[in-house]
């Protein structure tokens, strides 16, 4: 009967630095231009996700232990016998960012596809989502705020670095910081100015080859549409095992969020997205995507 101990949720500090870096460390030492130094990260190298697949996400090891979906594959199971009320886990980045098989329902079609992302981005996801402040917009003026000024150059302060924002805003307007995306070895030849890059085909077969982000966008509401609604009819997010649902519609469920909760828009795993909703969508309904480009 004792209140907790704890503050009110929005007294909470938020996820700082001793999250991520433990100050008594010495990990990883590196030289740097006054002697040794380290990150002093609390965790690198090599990562086990809940679905069981290990990968080096080298300085991300971190990021990735805790952006995992946390249903292991005995949970998956259960989930398919209706043992549990709920699918995926909220933070599905790294089993879509690595493209992993397993944390998917397969339909026994054999893996997924995957983006050239997990194996091109080596330091995984920080190396997008801490890559350097973008320059300010022309005739911006430091305000210590939204905009600061580093070394000389006026960057955007709501996007890059610690951060960890993709996206930045300067007085209302929305910037992306394409930056990482355009070094060597990735979109160099053809440098990006938007995440929502062009795709390689109509997927969701609407008629129009749009950015990918609209694509996969098209293809979940394609497949939302599928979906059983609960009485009030809503799409639910829980309670499943209580709801009178086929084996087609359990899997469905799982890869609808699966992939909807990772966020991106298939910019993590482009490939690995569309696959996921355009299988599943077929095994929901008994034939492919009307008029998309299927993968």
């Amino acid at each position: 009967e004792k209140p907790a101990n704890l503050l009110a949720p929005g007294d909470q500090p938020p996820v700082a630095c001793a999250a991520c870096h433990d100050p008594h460390a010495f990990t990883e030492p590196k030289e740097g231009r006054y002697g040794p130094l380290s990150h002093q990260l609390r965790l690198s190298g090599e990562v086990t996700m809940p679905n069981g697949v290990t990968v080096d996400a080298e300085e991300s090891a971190l990021c990735v232990s805790c952006h995992a979906n946390k249903r292991d594959l005995v949970y998956k199971a259960d989930f398919l016998a209706k043992k549990n009320s709920r699918g995926p886990h909220g933070n599905t980045q790294a089993d879509n960012f690595y493209g992993i098989t397993a944390a998917a329902f397969d339909y026994d079609q054999g893996d997924y596809g995957k983006s050239a992302h997990a194996s091109v981005v080596k330091e995984g996801c920080i190396q997008c989502h801490m890559a350097s402040n973008p320059a300010a917009p022309e005739g911006a003026v430091a305000d210590n705020n939204e905009v600061i000024v580093s070394h000389g150059e006026t960057l955007l302060n709501t996007a890059g670095g610690h951060t960890w924002n993709m996206t930045g805003t300067y007085q209302g307007q929305e910037i992306e910081n394409v930056g990482s995306c355009n070094t060597d070895g990735c979109h160099a030849g053809s440098p990006l100015t938007s995440f929502n890059r062009k795709a390689y085909g109509d997927y969701d077969g609407d008629g129009a080859t749009e950015g990918i982000q609209d694509e996969i966008d098209g293809l979940i509401k394609l497949l939302e549409a599928q979906l059983p609604r609960d009485d009030k009819g809503n799409i639910p997010g829980s309670g499943f095992d209580k709801m009178k649902l086929s084996d087609a519609q359990l899997k469905a469920f799982w890869n609808y969020y699966l992939v909807k909760s990772d966020g991106s828009g298939g910019v993590h795993n482009t490939a690995y997205s569309v696959e996921v909703l355009q299988r599943t969508y077929k095994q929901l309904t008994g034939q492919d995507v009307p008029g998309a480009t299927i993968r």
